[in-house]
């Protein structure tokens, strides 16, 4: 579920811990409140890129069954430090 705001305090790979946010300005990215444990990131300068599984809507048949399911594409979400 996309949120305005989501504070995380991270973990680093040197035990560090580092408290990190995600703003979901009108009309542009998405924030999203990560599940608790180790997570895949991508560390960048100034922040990490957490993965979101995204499915896309689903081709039905006439009679409602699924003919083909949504496509699923992976969106990397940015959270910066405070």
């Amino acid at each position: 579920m996309p949120h305005m705001q989501v504070d995380i305090l991270v973990r680093m790979p040197d035990g560090n811990e580092v408290k990190m946010q995600c703003h979901h300005p009108p009309m542009s990215a998405i924030c999203f409140k990560p599940q608790l444990g180790p997570q895949q990131a991508k560390i960048e300068k100034h922040g990490i890129r957490l993965p979101l599984q995204s499915q896309g809507k689903p081709d039905y048949n006439k009679d409602g069954t699924i003919k083909k399911p949504g496509k699923v594409e992976v969106l990397w979400v940015k959270f910066s430090f405070e």
